[in-house]
Parts: structure tokens; C-alpha cells; sequence
């Protein structure tokens, strides 16, 4: 009994000292929760948020499942969370600023556990029309910067730059065929 007693102690004196280096929140305390709740509030207001960028910053903070799904669900309720706001965000902002492609952007909202329609939504506001012309934008940079022997090797390394930023060979090669045609090196050369 006095053992039981003991490990109940330092559990207590556990929090304690957790509390001093603030990395533990206990969730009895309502004014806690209400800190927490504010912090993600301001957290929020920063930067469009998924579910998902909650979920992780609470379970850092060490903060109880129960808890983390009570702040999550009035976060949502409250409109500071919504996943379709963020998927179109998180769509346009990659796709503008980061030159990524469809592939990468739809890899990384499934990591980040975005439902899937809200995924599809985000992309349709892609235009073909902006979407041809990063590719081609993308292309030509790469051209400028790269040395090939003959015709196939610079498209092929072109290619691999725009597949890894993921954009669809179906699209890309056609337009790359276009830009670098097969007598490319020999009009370079020529000037």
C-alpha cells in the first residue's frame, strides 16, 4: 500500500515539475484548457491549418487525446480549422510559390490526411491553361541552366526535374518535345 501510495506522489510531483518547463498540460485545470484553446487560436489566425498541423503541435505539447479532440472539434465549429478552406489553400501556395505540380501536391495532402474530395476541389482551381504554362516556364529555366551531349539527354534531364515536382509525364512531354525539338543542339551551336 505505502508503494501505491509513493508511485501516486511522484506521479503528482512528475507533473509538477513538468508544468515548470511547460511541455506538460494537464487537462483537469479548465483555465488550461482555455490557455491551449486560445494558443491554437492564435495559431489558427497565423496560417490556414489542417486537422492534421493541430493534432501534431497538441500531442508535442503532450496534451490528452480527449482534450486534443474537444479543442480540434471547436476549432472547427468555430471556423478557425476547415480542411476545404485549407486543401485550396495549400493547392494555390504550392502550385505558385513552390512551382510543385499535381502529383506532389495531392501526395502531400494525403500525408497530411485531407479528405479526398476537399484534395480535388483544391486542384480543380488549378487552370490547364496556368498549369501548361508553369510547365513550360519550369522548362525553359532548366534549359538555360543545362549541359547535354545531344537532344534525348537534355529532355530526359528536363523530364526528371519536372517529374519530381510533380507534374504528370503525359502533359510535360508533349510540351518538351515542343520546346526542345529534335535540332535544338544543332541551332544552338549555330549561333
Amino acid at each position: 500500500m505505502a508503494y501505491f501510495a509513493l508511485s501516486i506522489d511522484l506521479l503528482q510531483n512528475y507533473k509538477k515539475f513538468k508544468n515548470k518547463r511547460n511541455t506538460f498540460i494537464a487537462m483537469e485545470n479548465p483555465e488550461d484548457l482555455k490557455k491551449l484553446l486560445y494558443a491554437m487560436q492564435r495559431h489558427c489566425v497565423l496560417g490556414e491549418r489542417c486537422r492534421r498541423d493541430i493534432k501534431q503541435k497538441l500531442e508535442k505539447k503532450e496534451v490528452d487525446s480527449i482534450s486534443i479532440d474537444k479543442i480540434i472539434g471547436w476549432l472547427e465549429s468555430e471556423k478557425f480549422v476547415d480542411e476545404e478552406r485549407y486543401a485550396s489553400a495549400f493547392c494555390n501556395d504550392k502550385f505558385k510559390f513552390n512551382h510543385w505540380g499535381r502529383l506532389k501536391i495531392k501526395a502531400e495532402l494525403f500525408v497530411k490526411e485531407v479528405p479526398y474530395p476537399y484534395i480535388l476541389s483544391g486542384l480543380k482551381r488549378i487552370t490547364p491553361f496556368e498549369y501548361r504554362k508553369k510547365i513550360f516556364y519550369l522548362s525553359e529555366k532548366k534549359l538555360k541552366h543545362t549541359q547535354a551531349d545531344n537532344v534525348y539527354t537534355l529532355r530526359d534531364k528536363i523530364a526528371r526535374h519536372l517529374y519530381s515536382k510533380g507534374f504528370e509525364p503525359d502533359i510535360f512531354w508533349p510540351l518538351l518535345k515542343e520546346l526542345v525539338a529534335d535540332d535544338y543542339l544543332d541551332q544552338k551551336n549555330a549561333k
